[in-house]
């Protein structure tokens, strides 16, 4: 059933006869009536009975009616968001970004900033290690994350700075802590260190900051997050090694200090495929660029 059709026939039953619909459609009558003929004869149905006063629907109109208007609303809500999506204002947008950083202000800004300015798409956060949003980008499983810039380097990706963290060091908040403590005075003790297999890069430049220290931990225990590398420090399984701002949000009993001798810079940078034509991801690269520009503070 074409929609013209659909469309003629909702005015005829609506205005009651060809005549005033003709009028409101300004289509002329006898095309408007052999376009209702057309249609009987599409369906096999006589949708129409016609008196002195005008047309009055069958019971087989009555069903057509109701699901005619249907179909032309549902028509027009796909054309309106068919339209919004090309524009890139509406659509969905998979975003991968490291648990610590859901909560960061800048990150916070751009996520609020981003929903006032395209309310209609649908935005999810998938809280990731960087190199599992890294292969999780290039396998288009999600349309961009927040990673730690050094993991991985590959030209299929686009990137854009977006804020630097650094790394430092959760524990228990009763331990005995020097005024300025340094990496090397944390000897015979475990360490919680972000999983080599979804970040393998930052996994490396741990291990080389705690063995520069000469600190050769007995026992590593691998956490998917630094959420649960914090779980594990306030549970007192050791030294979680964790980007600062996890002091935003900490268990009660864990406090994140900044040590001397651990000094690997965390820059956090957006990552996207360079083939991804998503208008929707578009918009949210302007806005991130636009807001890092604006708050991203130097090492």
């Amino acid at each position: 059933m074409e929609l013209r059709r659909l469309r003629y026939f909702v005015a005829i039953a609506e205005q009651g006869g060809v005549g005033r619909a003709s009028a409101t459609l300004h289509v002329a009558q006898p095309a408007l009536s052999r376009q209702l003929r057309l249609l009987e004869a599409e369906l096999g149905a006589r949708l129409f009975v016609r008196h002195a006063g005008g047309m009055t629907l069958t019971a087989a109109g009555e069903v057509l009616l109701k699901g005619a208007r249907q179909i032309l609303d549902d028509s027009l809500r796909l054309a309106s968001i068919t339209r919004a999506t090309a524009q890139g204002r509406s659509g969905e947008l998979g975003v991968g970004v490291s648990d610590v950083y859901c909560w960061h202000p800048i990150v916070v800004s751009m996520v609020r900033a981003f929903r006032e300015r395209y309310p209609d798409i649908a935005l999810r956060l998938m809280p990731l290690l960087s190199g599992d949003i890294a292969a999780r980008v290039l396998s288009g499983r999600l349309d961009c994350g927040l990673v730690f810039a050094s993991e991985p380097v590959d030209p299929r990706l686009l990137r854009t700075p977006v804020l630097r963290d650094r790394l430092a060091l959760a524990v228990l908040r009763d331990w005995p802590l020097a005024a300025r403590p340094a990496l090397r005075q944390f000897r015979d003790v475990d360490f919680i260190v972000p999983a080599r297999d979804q970040s393998p890069r930052l996994y490396d430049l741990v291990i080389a900051e705690l063995n520069a220290a000469g600190l050769v931990p007995e026992r590593l225990h691998p956490a998917s997050s630094h959420t649960a590398a914090l779980g594990l420090a306030a549970a007192g399984m050791g030294c979680a090694v964790v980007p600062e701002c996890a002091h935003l949000r900490v268990p009660e009993s864990v406090v994140v200090r900044r040590v001397a001798g651990l000094r690997v810079p965390i820059p956090i940078e957006l990552i996207r495929l360079r083939g991804n034509a998503s208008p929707a991801l578009a918009r949210f690269a302007e806005v991130v660029k636009s807001r890092a520009g604006r708050t991203t503070q130097p090492d």
